[in-house]
């Protein structure tokens, strides 16, 4: 009896666990629909929904499920964007009994998980008596309202018989289609590739907001390169010395509100575009399209050329990823190199930059 309780007690308590609310996902939308306003309502859609699968992703970062990804896309789907209701603990824990498999590896992940969240840690023995006495209830009822398909049966007659090899046929046919055109590609399929990047924008993206609001902070990110205000006069004093057209307005201010809104020292927004393309110099022949991707992201400013807020942003978001899953005791710089470049030596010169801007400013 008093296990009962205590399983009720526990319960009752991760239904007043929000993970992400309805309200949340309001603000979502309303701050997407603003800064994303040239976008249509399918890039917008994407955005909103990575963003609240990410936030959902953070929560459950702990948990030992075998399909991670499909099991978030379904919570995701069905529980916030189709329902319409708030995602709370109590949810996930029903959803992680029904369908995950039984093993000491998840039941040591969610009592932990569980222990997080309530006011008294969990004993594994409790949920191991939950687990089972509601998985494999759960699981009849689950049976018994969706009964396994009979198998098919072959038809009878000339006729029918004719119908289903053709059917076969059919089938076999556009097997070989799909295969051939997986393994040949055709020139309509390049082109899909070379556009990757336009996809990749809108369908990684999470904005600023839901990455401040939501991120798990990391002890070992180190606070010299956090945001904080710099002498604006001397960082535009350096770059004029390089003859740099990013000491120059709109592109200054723009690179320091990117900053501001990642919490990101600006100096290291710099020393990136500082070593990718030498500050942008004002007397490069090309240095009017250059200041929009002096990040090279997506691979140079050639391959990808819109604006520099916008590239600005997706180089700050790449680093605060990266950052946010620091090992203690990494270099910053090398830890970032994984992620951001496929040259080895990359972070060298970024804290070699880095480094000489904080000397100066």
């Amino acid at each position: 009896m008093c296990g009962e309780f205590y399983i009720m007690d526990f319960l009752n308590q991760l239904k007043e666990k929000k993970i992400i609310s309805q309200k949340d996902i309001d603000k979502f939308k309303s701050y997407i629909d603003e800064k994303y306003e040239a976008f249509g309502d399918e890039k917008k859609h994407a955005i909103l929904k990575n963003s609240i699968t990410y936030v959902v992703n953070r929560d459950l970062a702990e948990l030992k499920i075998d399909d991670e990804e499909g099991f978030v896309s379904s919570l995701v789907q069905k529980t916030l964007l189709e329902d319409k209701e708030d995602l709370c603990a109590d949810k996930i824990l029903q959803k992680v009994v029904l369908e995950g498999e039984h093993s000491d590896g998840l039941l040591q992940s969610v009592t932990k998980w569980v222990s997080d969240k309530i006011e008294i840690p969990l004993h594994k023995d409790i949920l191991e008596k939950y687990y089972h006495d509601h998985y494999y209830f759960d699981k009849d009822i689950a049976l018994q309202e969706n009964p396994a398909l009979p198998l098919p049966t072959l038809p009878q007659g000339k006729a029918s018989r004719w119908i289903f090899w053709c059917a076969i046929a059919i089938m076999i046919f556009l097997s070989v289609s799909t295969f051939k055109d997986t393994i040949f590609p055709s020139d309509n399929l390049v082109v899909i590739q070379e556009d990757l990047p336009q996809e990749e924008l809108f369908k990684n993206t999470v904005p600023a907001y839901v990455l401040q609001k939501y991120h798990m902070p990391n002890r070992n990110f180190p606070h010299y390169l956090y945001y904080r205000d710099i002498n604006e006069d001397d960082l535009k004093s350096y770059l004029s010395s390089r003859n740099s057209l990013l000491g120059k307005e709109p592109y200054f201010s723009q690179v320091l509100d990117t900053a501001k809104e990642f919490d990101l020292n600006p100096l290291l927004l710099f020393a990136i575009a500082g070593h990718e393309q030498a500050f942008v110099p004002q007397d490069h022949p090309n240095s009017e399209v250059m200041i929009n991707n002096p990040f090279n992201v997506f691979g140079s400013w050639q391959k990808y050329n819109t604006n520099l807020k916008e590239t600005s942003e997706i180089a700050a978001r790449t680093v605060f990823n990266s950052l946010g899953d620091l090992p203690p005791f990494m270099d910053p710089f090398f830890w970032m190199n994984h992620r951001y470049a496929e040259d080895p030596n990359w972070w060298r010169g970024i804290r070699s930059i880095f480094w000489r801007l904080e000397k100066e400013c």
